[in-house]
């Protein structure tokens, strides 16, 4: 059998083509191209006939276990392709010994982890779930006084500031957050100002001045258990710890003490230790903790992505190619053998509904009847389109940190805006709502609510999204006609919505909207956290303060 170019394809080992608990259908689909496929099961049940053939095997959430028994098996095994960039599951001494190359596909995720850890902060800070659960729920109280933490403004650090640590802070500098980060080499100057970032050069002195701390450092002897009781003793009581690398990088115990004794305010974990935890684990019964399964790379694209680049590392190291992803390279001396393990360490696992919604993957760790499940995935947000409906004040602050998410920005407006403007967030004006809708993978409502945008979005306007787009809703419920809205989602003319307000408001309990499990809700949580709230009501009073004393009013409506 060869591949498209006539060669022979190589003979690989694979775990199983499976879409629940081995490699979905989109891996198999890349794999068949360009090798031929030896399942791991058909090895078992006839080594003879394959152990000659086989010159690598691709690794997918780490099987097949690659041990002594297995190498022993495989005389004319040249190369390991690690389907992520995690390599920690590996016994790198052992194959370095064996003499084989080893490679993973680092950087590809970069993006889509990145996105991840925003999630986790924003869902964390703004206290999502239980937003969604006020309006899901009819056992939970809707709570108007409500508030979450402020994220823009806020002081993040970032532990860890490699290809992944600096996605975040490209992202974090759009929210206008203040960014701190410890790493082992400093960054370039210019790499620095252009997230507004500082270095702290020990992990003590960043600690203490952040709102959030989010870590994104690979898992090394150094690092394990780096976050201990005192390391949570030095951070303020308000903070948040965030972490997308590997669960022992925390002692999970200590954790568990500062939750409890409040001293940090909250977690938001995609990774945990033991992974997944057990079912009667104190931590998942915290409600200061949000929790994703492993899924920080876990969209199809990026998925695809990584198995696309594994196959091609493989096929390179058969073929005697340099290897750009190569993780072991020995270096021969008198005296030892070195390991020099990849940059990055976070690797390929689970993902929600979408990535900004990452509720089916707290319940996943939280709840014991929610199964937990390999190949989980999302839509990729980074490079999505966008469409903005409504380029006020409030649309533009949203373009500009879809911006830092790489979105293609649509919007449409009463008014264009000047194009300075449009250039700084990379948006397109589209006239007519029809125009939009179309083209975007990800759909928001900023506009006010006026007798002509009352209804605006209807049956027609659903009819002429992607049938894989997601409507988002952060101004007034009446906007969208519900009804349409309902029939959109249960036969699927549109994936998903995710909603702050609603109509009515609040849901009757018996709502079949809020039923669906392809909708995300927010209680009308759009302005609430306390900071805003304090500012909007100190607002309120100096409008009228200035009222009486018959001062102009800037923010007179009448």
């Amino acid at each position: 059998m060869a591949d498209n170019s006539g060669n022979a394809k190589p003979f690989v080992l694979a775990s199983r083509p499976d879409d629940e608990k081995g490699i979905p259908y989109y891996g198999v689909d890349i794999l068949k191209k360009h090798v031929n496929v030896v399942w791991y099961d058909d090895f078992l049940q006839n080594k003879e006939k394959y152990a000659q053939l086989i010159h690598g095997i691709i690794l997918w959430v780490t099987a097949p276990r690659v041990d002594a028994a297995l190498l022993d098996a495989l005389p004319n095994l040249k190369v390991i392709s690690n389907v992520g960039a995690g390599v920690n599951f590996l016994d790198l001494d052992l194959l370095a010994s064996r003499g084989l190359k080893v490679c993973n596909t680092p950087r590809i995720l970069n993006e889509t982890t990145a996105d991840m850890g925003m999630t986790l902060l924003l869902a964390s800070a703004r206290r999502l779930l239980e937003g969604d659960q006020m309006v899901r729920n009819p056992n939970v109280k809707w709570q108007i006084n409500f508030c979450g933490r402020q994220v823009s403004g806020a002081t993040l650090g970032i532990v860890g500031m490699g290809g992944i640590g600096y996605a975040v802070a490209q992202r974090a500098h759009a929210f206008r957050m203040n960014i701190f980060y410890h790493n082992r080499t400093r960054r370039p100057q210019t790499e620095e100002e252009a997230v507004g970032a500082q270095y702290c050069a020990t992990l003590e002195e960043l600690l203490s001045q952040c709102d959030f701390v989010i870590i994104v450092t690979p898992l090394t002897a150094e690092t394990k258990g780096m976050f201990g009781k005192r390391q949570f003793e030095l951070m303020k009581p308000s903070a948040t710890i965030i972490n997308i690398a590997r669960g022992s990088i925390i002692d999970t115990g200590a954790l568990l003490e500062a939750l409890q004794n409040k001293t940090i305010a909250a977690a938001a974990l995609d990774v945990t230790d033991p992974e997944p935890l057990p079912d009667d684990h104190p931590l998942s019964k915290l409600q200061n903790v949000t929790f994703t399964a492993h899924m920080g790379s876990a969209t199809v694209q990026t998925r695809s992505n990584m198995m696309a680049l594994a196959v091609q590392n493989l096929l390179d190291a058969l073929s005697g190619k340099p290897l750009v992803n190569q993780v072991i390279y020995v270096l021969r001396s008198l005296r030892f053998t070195f390991l020099i393990g990849c940059r990055e360490i976070l690797s390929m696992r689970y993902e929600g509904t979408s990535q900004m919604s990452c509720f089916p993957g707290d319940q996943m760790v939280r709840d014991p009847n929610v199964k937990w499940q390999i190949n989980f995935c999302g839509r990729q947000v980074t490079g999505a389109t966008l469409g903005i409906v409504g380029m006020g004040g409030i649309g533009y602050a949203v373009a500009q940190r879809a911006r830092a998410f790489r979105m293609k920005i649509f919007y449409h407006n009463r008014t264009k805006r000047p194009q300075t403007e449009e250039e700084a967030v990379g948006a397109q004006y589209c006239a007519t709502l029809e125009e939009l809708l179309p083209q975007c993978d990800f759909v928001i409502i900023v506009t006010p609510l006026t007798a002509e945008t009352k209804g605006m979005f209807g049956k027609k306007q659903f009819e002429l999204m992607k049938p894989s787009a997601t409507i988002i809703n952060i101004a007034r419920g009446s906007i969208i006609d519900t009804e349409a809205l309902l029939e959109a989602l249960q036969n699927k003319t549109i994936a998903a919505a995710a909603l702050d307000v609603t109509d009515p408001e609040p849901l009757p309990d018996d709502h079949p909207l809020s039923k669906l499990q392809n909708v995300t809700f927010t209680a009308h949580m759009g302005g609430a956290t306390v900071q805003t709230r304090s500012n909007a009501f100190a607002m309120a009073v100096q409008n009228l303060l200035d009222a009486f004393s018959g001062k102009p009013l800037v923010n007179q409506v009448i």
